[in-house]
């Protein structure tokens, strides 16, 4: 289990658990809310063949099996993304899921609606008017506004509502140039494009009511290769970068906000190449511009195995943890913000890929967490560790007598013990464990109980 904090309070990104397991690749995933009728969806790519890329999509809060939104042989879908214009229009029933077609060296945006039924609307194209319409984002936050790269202009738009149907603007020319990336978080749009033997981080600022201001350069380094960071929608301005600096790729971020120039918070993380990473920020603290806690995922090389790391940095100061321990290859972790879990919480959700039995697979952790602690209602009934501080042993009282199964972890992640349970008292002995502190999660179900156990 990985620890962290919110407002002084603990919660807990679960065990690595599989969203689907098939024999098919899959990858790109995405996580979001389609409208009230139609609830979540997991979409992602699923190659069919060398030539081939389908975009699939799961409801997966449900027990349907997963649906094909959309297959051609010969055509690659790519980079699905879930639009619910859920700000404006709350009870909207379709659902938006926008998604690149490469044909060639030919690249189009286009759209298809679902509906709560599971029928699903022929494609609409909604930017082919030159070869290359790529590197789009929307943002998850009030605005819903999205942004996309077509033909070397940055073009902003937003949804609108006519005749009972949603709709959407004319595109906005942001920017006009060669780019790498591009983000949109809140009203601020980002991008990566070159200059010289650098790279620049440009910004864009929504001025009231449709008006983009003139781009500025942010950040300047010898080279960014990603933005991350704009999954989540309680990030709260901050955006993500890697960069590269004497032979070394970290992460840094920025927090642009409407006073002032922007706050930049250095990640002390490193890596030989290219982070493949995500992160995400809370609410500004009220002094000073730390955020509450931050969260950055990545995967470094451990044991022989490409795993799933997490670094937070809280008011308690920071900490590391190796998430996944699958053994196996890891890619391409993403965070989003999911359902509530109807006590006042949500879940966030860690999403990546693992290459499991020779296909690529997409995992998940979650947290249920809110601003006020975490849910007390996820923890298995009737059960609890005593003592703590503990010297000699840790005594687990399972009155229900659960099927528990039992971990215990050190601070740096390496796993102690594991071990499953069901008698309604179970004794741990940790006589000879180095003094330090632990962490003991035992899970029955769905519902984990954790805890921090000092050992003197």
């Amino acid at each position: 289990m990985f620890p962290g904090h919110v407002s002084g309070q603990v919660f807990f990104f679960g065990d690595p658990e599989p969203f689907i397991l098939d024999d098919h690749d899959k990858q790109n995933a995405v996580l979001g809310y389609a409208g009230e009728s139609i609830g979540y969806l997991l979409i992602y790519e699923q190659p069919t063949d060398s030539a081939s890329t389908a975009i699939v999509y799961w409801r997966y809060l449900s027990n349907d099996p997963p649906v094909t939104l959309i297959a051609v042989p010969g055509v690659h879908f790519r980079n699905p993304k879930l639009f619910h214009p859920y700000w404006y229009f709350p009870h909207d029933t379709v659902g938006y899921v926008f998604y690149e077609k490469v044909v060639g060296e030919s690249t189009g945006l286009y759209y298809i609606t679902v509906t709560p039924d599971g029928g699903q609307s022929l494609p609409v194209a909604f930017a082919v008017e030159g070869s290359v319409n790529n590197l789009y984002s929307y943002s998850y936050q009030v605005n819903s506004r999205m942004v996309y790269h077509s033909n070397g202009n940055v073009l902003a738009f937003y949804p609108t509502y006519s005749g009972g149907e949603v709709s959407f603007s004319i595109p906005d020319t942001v920017f006009t140039g060669e780019i790498t990336d591009l983000a949109i978080q809140n009203d601020q749009i980002f991008w990566l494009t070159p200059n010289n033997d650098s790279t620049l981080l440009m910004m864009s600022q929504l001025m009231y009511p449709n008006y983009w201001s003139d781009p500025q350069a942010v950040k300047t380094e010898k080279q960014i290769a990603s933005l991350g960071g704009f999954n989540f929608d309680y990030n709260e301005g901050w955006l993500s970068f890697t960069f590269e600096a004497a032979g070394k790729w970290y992460i840094n971020n920025v927090y642009n906000h409407s006073y002032g120039p922007p706050y930049f918070y250095l990640l002390d993380i490193e890596s030989d190449s290219a982070f493949d990473y995500d992160a995400f920020a809370t609410y500004l603290a009220v002094k000073g511009y730390d955020p509450d806690v931050y969260f950055s995922a990545f995967i470094r090389d451990t044991m022989g195995a490409r795993e799933v790391f997490m670094r937070n940095k809280d008011w308690d100061g920071d900490h590391y943890f190796q998430l996944s321990n699958l053994g196996t290859e890891c890619r391409n972790p993403k965070f989003f913000l999911g359902e509530a879990d109807g006590d006042g919480f949500r879940w966030g959700y860690l999403i990546w890929e693992a290459f499991v039995d020779g296909h690529w697979q997409i995992y998940q952790s979650r947290a249920s967490f809110g601003w006020d602690g975490i849910n007390e209602q996820q923890q298995p009934e009737g059960v609890s560790v005593s003592p703590n501080p503990a010297r000699d042993f840790v005594r687990i009282q399972n009155s229900r007598e659960l099927d528990l199964n039992i971990k215990i972890m050190d601070m740096s992640g390496r796993l102690i013990l594991q071990t499953a349970a069901k008698d309604p008292e179970f004794t741990i002995t940790t006589s000879q464990w180095p003094r330090g502190v632990y962490i003991l999660s035992a899970t029955s179900g769905r519902k984990t109980l954790t805890q921090k156990i000092v050992v003197e």
